[in-house]
This record gives C-alpha cells, structure tokens and sequence, in this order.
C-alpha cells in the first residue's frame, strides 16, 4: 500500500505537476497568457499533494488540486480543438 501510495503522489503529483508547468511555460511563451498562467497555477496545487508522501496531507487541497488541473486540462483541450 505504501508503494502504491508513493507511487500515485510522485506520478500525480510531480510529474504531472512538472509536466503542466513546462506546457503552461510553453504556452505563455506561445501568447496563450491567460490558459498558461492557469496552468501555471494548477501545476503548482498538484505540488502542494507532495507532502503526504512523509504523512502531512490536506484533503482539501488534494481535492481542490485535482478538479482544477481537470478543468484546466479541458479549457486546455477546447483551445486544441478550436485551432485546429
């Protein structure tokens, strides 16, 4: 249980944190200001899961991490589709 649970945190947590945070770098760069620095922002609520790995958790950020970075996924989705 403890390694799934490690594993979950560091899969969600980081690399989808880092991975939000250089697309939302790219995308400021690229002129989407306002989706970027949206980004920017979820990537930085998925950091704040990191440290239940050591047993500190909040639910509510967890919770609150998860259903922003969803909504920023599907803005992120729409503004794709619309360019396309």
């Amino acid at each position: 249980a403890y390694a799934g649970g490690v594993g979950e945190i560091l899969g969600v947590g980081l690399f989808a944190g880092l991975w939000t945070l250089i697309l939302s770098s790219a995308l400021i760069g690229a002129g989407s200001r306002i989706l970027g620095w949206a980004g920017i922002f979820a990537a930085l609520l998925l950091f704040t899961t990191l440290p239940s790995v050591v047993g500190i958790e909040n639910p509510i950020l967890l919770t609150l991490s998860g259903i922003v970075w969803q909504i920023w996924t599907f803005a992120l989705a729409v503004q794709l589709w619309r360019r396309a």
